[in-house]
């Protein structure tokens, strides 16, 4: 019997047999019908390869397969299998809702209650008076060129306007004849802009061809106001630009404006002995105002009277087109 510290032996397994790469097969190459070589990624992955060890790699891989290289970082994930969003449905035929233009009446009175802010803060009166007098002098001068004459604004920062205008020119007066008969033919077939256009044609050379024609500019001034007035307070009471209760109430009020202050030279004219005499030392840049003016050389006459009148009547014009868009139904 033998003894031996040592254990038994142990038998050493054989060395395992050399692995053979499995090659796949790659039809429809110039070798034959199936080539051997290394696994393949998709066809998707074709020009997508690790930085680092030229491994190729999926399109959807964030890091590579071999080395373990970074090939991207995670986008937000997005939830494939969510449904679409639904279509909205078309309704070509759906009449369109318009927002609400709620308090017209509002509106209005918040634009009478900002008159008198023009006329009794010192910094808004001057705001006032230099629109006014923009308003005025605006008429002035479109009323000058729709006859014939070349005509330029003057308004001074001092508290000075005027409007200046030349004498008529023959090619002025055909221009706007021509554009009348323009008008007038493109109205033909509706009745109401028909008998406007041959109103307009008519009462257009008695106008601008007799000395009416210098009465119509004088007044032009304090009408030109008015038709701003007006436009101003249709405007706000339809809405606006915008839409905004505020913007909505600045075009009433500019308008509330325009119209008291002819409203209240009108009645002062008529009523007050020292409005009169005021009115008479107050023109600008030293001329006669316009009222007198239209008083003494187209009416021969020294009473204002005839002029107040006119203006008071027209101040009735925007008053009668607010209350008429304040109190019109729908969106109220």
């Amino acid at each position: 019997m033998v003894f031996d510290d040592e254990e038994p032996h142990r038998p050493i397994p054989p060395d395992p047999p050399p692995r053979v790469k499995r090659r796949s097969v790659r039809a429809g190459t110039a070798a034959g019908p199936a080539s051997l070589g290394s696994p393949r990624p998709p066809a998707d992955a074709e020009n997508v390869r690790c930085p680092r060890c030229d491994h190729p790699a999926r399109d959807d891989d964030l890091a590579c397969g071999l080395c373990g290289e970074v090939l991207r970082r995670p986008a937000a994930r997005i939830d494939r299998f969510a449904p679409p969003p639904a279509p909205r449905a078309a309704t070509p035929d759906a009449p369109v809702r318009r927002p609400r233009l709620g308090g017209r009446w509002t509106v209005l009175g918040v634009g009478v209650f900002l008159a008198p802010v023009l006329t009794l803060t010192p910094i808004l009166r001057y705001m006032g008076w230099f629109l006014g007098s923009l308003c005025h002098e605006t008429g002035h001068v479109a009323a000058a060129w729709a006859v014939g004459c070349p005509a330029f604004p003057a308004i001074r920062l001092d508290g000075h306007a005027a409007a200046l205008h030349r004498e008529q020119q023959p090619l002025l007066v055909g221009l706007a004849v021509a554009g009348l008969l323009a008008f007038a033919w493109a109205s033909r077939r509706r009745p109401a802009r028909r008998a406007l256009a041959v109103a307009a044609l008519v009462a257009y050379p008695v106008v601008a061809l007799t000395g009416v024609r210098e009465g119509f500019f004088l007044l032009a001034g304090h009408l030109g106001e008015l038709a701003f007035a007006s436009v101003f307070v249709v405007r706000g009471l339809d809405g606006g630009f915008s839409g905004s209760f505020a913007e909505r109430c600045a075009h009433t009020g500019v308008a509330a404006y325009l119209v008291g202050r002819n409203a209240a030279l009108a009645l002062g004219l008529l009523a007050s002995e020292t409005a009169r005499e005021a009115y008479g030392e107050s023109g600008s840049f030293g001329l006669v105002n316009d009222l007198l003016r239209f008083s003494r050389e187209v009416l021969a006459t020294s009473s204002v009277a005839p002029g107040a009148w006119t203006i008071l009547v027209a101040c009735l014009v925007p008053v009668a087109l607010g209350i008429r868009s304040a109190a019109r139904p729908g969106d109220a």
